[in-house]
């Protein structure tokens, strides 16, 4: 059995409860910018009309304004992507097109990979959930995220490089660099995680790890 040197700590990592309190945790904390605060027209309502602003965030987005935001084709759907027309849909394929490839090399890389992955997301979701939070962005963000994640744990087999990824999930992509950025403190897509995903997926890459580490 391999020695686990650095991975002290480790079984708490996929727990429920201390999972839970992480997130609650990243919520709870003070986002405090580093520089001036950038304008954020989507959230700041202090110089907008609020009955015109409240009528803008209820009206349902089209599926033509949609693939116009995404920059995706509204004929881009097949039946696997979704109902016809549907934003969900459309907003599906887009994040199949945009979200990054996984490298060839993806072990000797993977903290270069997930920064990548973190800027894209990060990008995306302060440009379209002012206006797509509503159609499903947040939870299908989510949904694709962890859908590359499953990729990774099938790839990844080097101890310390499979904890670096467990450790981005619990940490990074809570945390104001990614969901809990102040950017997207007006959707809070922190409250959209579905945390039963999230265990699984934690205990899952528990498991991998310590039967790698047991051969």
């Amino acid at each position: 059995m391999k020695k686990m040197r650095g991975l002290t700590g480790f079984g708490k990592l996929g727990r429920t409860d201390s999972t839970r309190r992480l997130m609650e945790k990243n919520q709870e904390d003070e986002v405090i910018p580093d520089g001036p605060e950038l304008a954020r027209p989507s959230c700041d309502t202090s110089t907008q009309n609020p009955q015109s602003n409240h009528e803008e965030s209820e009206r349902r987005i089209t599926s033509e304004e949609a693939a116009e935001l995404l920059c995706v084709a509204p004929d881009a759907l097949t039946s696997e992507a979704g109902p016809p027309q549907s934003v969900v849909g459309l907003i599906e394929v887009f994040l199949e097109q945009h979200f990054p490839k996984i490298p060839a090399d993806v072990e000797q890389t993977l903290s270069r990979h997930l920064l990548e992955v973190q800027e894209t997301l990060l990008r995306e979701l302060v440009r379209l959930a002012p206006r797509l939070h509503s159609e499903g962005l947040l939870e299908c963000c989510h949904q694709q995220t962890f859908k590359h994640l499953d990729h990774l744990l099938r790839i990844i087999r080097i101890p310390r490089e499979l904890l670096f990824l467990i450790n981005w999930v619990l940490h990074t992509y809570l945390s104001r660099d990614l969901l809990g950025h102040p950017d997207l403190q007006c959707t809070d897509p922190i409250k959209k995680v579905d945390l039963l995903l999230l265990t699984r997926w934690t205990s899952q890459a528990e498991e991998i790890l310590f039967e790698i580490l047991m051969v």
